[in-house]
């Protein structure tokens, strides 16, 4: 067998839990576990509205085939979430069918954090998105505010 196909065939047989180095889970808009529970953490600035997320659900054609549903389950303690629904920029991958769709606002939902006025430090809060199809998972945003 040639040198390289041997290390492909190694490679390929090596236990993927094996990892050389911990991972951690972020909160994606790319169809998680049924009831999945991340931690995402997020760096804004003092006195400014951040945008935490946006969540669509869109056809290839880039018509809104639906919208999640979003709830704040834990507010945060030094700051405010409005979460609306509105026109804005999606960031599908290149390759994506939905590529395409980047190039102008489209229908969705979105999530904005808003730290208390002259607040500097660590806040949390956690959201309940429910996809179109019931699919829903929890995320704890842990803030650090600067």
């Amino acid at each position: 067998m040639k040198p390289i196909l041997a290390a492909l065939a190694t490679a390929a047989l090596l236990p993927g839990g094996c990892a050389p180095y911990p991972r951690t889970v972020i909160a994606s808009s790319h169809a998680p576990a049924n009831d999945a529970h991340y931690v995402r953490p997020f760096i804004v600035a003092a006195n400014r509205a951040t945008v935490i997320n946006n969540w669509f659900v869109l056809n290839p054609d880039c018509s809104v085939a639906d919208y999640v549903t979003v709830r704040l389950l834990t507010p945060p303690d030094h700051g405010t979430v409005t979460i609306r629904r509105g026109a804005f920029y999606p960031n599908y991958p290149v390759g994506e069918d939905r590529h395409a769709c980047n190039m102008q606002p489209q229908g969705g939902i979105t999530a904005t954090y808003l730290p208390a006025t002259d607040y500097v430090g660590a806040d949390h809060f956690t959201l309940l998105i429910i996809a179109a199809r019931g699919r829903s998972w929890t995320t704890d945003f842990q803030v650090s505010v600067r």
